[in-house]
């Protein structure tokens, strides 16, 4: 009987789930044809791709888990959520709205899957948090100094190599050329989309012992910044040597791409290099 009474909540809990998950489809759509369609949000699908994938790959460990436990824990997660999301769609503050998608998602896990099949669920429902939208004061804060950094160290190391560069504030100008950096190759975002990276790496080598996790998680920042910069001195060449129209063209499109095959590769040299010594 008990069985058949679990069976039961199962399927109460699947039609719920389904429904309340129906309510997050006018911000998903948004969030899909009009925050990653711009510039410096072209990182988000990859990221909710990467998201979905670790759900695929947790899928066994989740189900394994089921087990009857304690719901109210669950449904209290649950009344949180849906308090975020009212107060996101009146507010019009999309960060809560969708914000509250993980934590629906943890809930509905738990009262369906139990407290194991939440645990295994645990990296995949964090990392989605990767692809949600920030708000625009805090990223445009956040975006004017690292632009200014970054466009530093460009010039810096572009001077040292003996090209003829100057920079005015995010202006930089290379021969007859001049370079504004824009937000989508050194700001907030990309940061956090190439740290998001960094830990799906991490996620894809497990097992990481603790000095070898501790060193790379203290690494994602820097290498994150370090793509940022590269990103930015790649477009300043290409531009030099080719032409505005080369600079402007695919390879800045492309940029995007070579920023997230170099964090990999990077955060794959590290990993080397500490595993010689952490193994």
């Amino acid at each position: 009987m008990p069985q058949v009474v679990w069976r039961h909540q199962h399927w109460a809990t699947l039609f719920i789930g389904l429904g309340l998950l129906a309510l997050y489809f006018r911000g998903t759509y948004q969030q899909v044809t009009e925050q990653w369609s711009l510039a410096d949000e072209g990182h988000g699908p990859i990221l909710a791709a990467m998201a979905l994938w670790a759900f695929w790959q947790e899928r066994e460990r989740i189900a394994s888990g089921a087990r009857p436990g304690r719901a109210l824990p669950y449904y209290a997660l649950l009344a949180l959520a849906m308090f975020c999301f009212l107060l996101g769609r009146v507010l019009q503050v999309q960060l809560l709205e969708m914000g509250s998608l993980p934590l629906t998602l943890a809930a509905l896990i738990g009262l369906r899957f139990g407290r194991e099949g939440l645990k295994a669920a645990l990296f995949p429902l964090l990392f989605l948090a990767f692809a949600l939208p920030l708000p625009n004061n805090l990223i445009d804060a956040a975006t004017t100094s690292l632009k200014q950094v970054v466009s530093s160290v460009a010039e810096t190391l572009l001077y040292w190599a003996g090209y003829p560069i100057a920079r005015s504030g995010v202006l930089l100008n290379v021969g007859r050329y001049q370079l504004l950096v824009a937000d989508a190759c050194s700001g907030l975002r990309s940061i956090i989309s190439l740290t998001g990276v960094g830990l799906f790496y991490l996620y894809m080598s497990r097992p990481v012992g603790r000095i070898r996790g501790t060193i790379m998680v203290l690494a994602l920042v820097p290498v994150a910044f370090l793509a940022n910069v590269l990103r930015v001195m790649v477009l300043i060449l290409v531009t030099y040597h080719f032409g505005d129209a080369a600079g402007q063209g695919f390879v800045h499109e492309a940029a995007g791409m070579f920023l997230f095959i170099f964090a990999v590769a990077a955060f794959a040299a590290l990993d080397r290099l500490i595993s010689t010594r952490f193994p």
